[in-house]
């Protein structure tokens, strides 16, 4: 289990990609799966914590990738549901973006309302998994 100290900006970040996997709607729905209390989850975002082991238990129980969860690199390993239908799902590419690139897009993503996370996609993909989504999509739908 991690025992490295979160500031309250990645705590925050860390919170705001469960949600984005776990496809949750608000922070009490997120305290519930983590099996504590909304305040509990809070305090976390504004004052930072020593330990995440629910955080880590939680990406074990959800089959997440906890390097995606911590940090934001790498993939999640799940499909992500959509609910608007003109949004493409996309996976990282080959290349890798710049940590420093990472974490302002993450802090950006902290600062906006759980709609708009759900909205932005954080992974580009090559055009043939594109295709290869689209057509799956024409034929199931």
């Amino acid at each position: 289990m991690s025992t490295k100290k979160f500031t309250n900006v990645q705590v925050a970040e860390i919170h705001a990609r469960l949600m984005l996997a776990l496809d949750l709607s608000s922070k009490t729905e997120l305290a519930k799966r983590l099996a504590i209390s909304i305040q509990t989850l809070k305090n976390r975002e504004s004052r930072g914590v020593n330990s995440m082991a629910d955080v880590e238990l939680l990406c074990n129980k959800e089959r997440l990738k906890r390097e995606w969860v911590f940090s934001g690199i790498g993939e999640a390993k799940i499909i992500f549901p959509i609910k608007d239908p003109r949004v493409l799902l996309v996976a990282e590419p080959e290349i890798s973006i710049h940590p420093d690139v990472v974490l302002k897009i993450n802090q950006l993503l902290a600062q906006m309302s759980e709609e708009q996370q759900r909205d932005v996609l954080k992974y580009a993909e090559e055009k043939k998994l594109l295709s290869e989504l689209m057509e799956e999509r024409k034929k199931a739908g």
